[in-house]
């Protein structure tokens, strides 16, 4: 499965560079041209939702199943990092 995402995602750069830079096309065009029917983002959706079922489906001591439940216990402060005396 990771392979064939893959393959996809190389003939998808592929036909990207081909492409003028300068020249705008439209995401329908690329997609016929590789023979992808959905975008690639909804099958990542679809990976991500099976691997969600397969983490719910572990037992409750799992370090994947603590840490995907895993809340902080305080909110973050407001701004950027603090001032010190290092130059960046």
């Amino acid at each position: 499965m990771l392979q064939s995402l893959l393959e996809k995602l190389n003939l998808f750069f592929f036909i990207c560079q081909i492409a003028n830079r300068k020249e705008t096309i439209r995401n329908v065009t690329i997609r016929q041209q590789t023979g992808l029917e959905e975008p690639i983002i909804k099958e990542t959706e679809q990976n991500q939702l099976t691997w969600f079922g397969h983490v719910q489906r572990m037992a409750e001591g799992r370090l994947t199943k603590i840490a995907l439940k895993w809340m902080p216990k305080q909110k973050r402060g407001r701004g950027g990092s603090k001032k010190t005396g290092w130059k960046v």
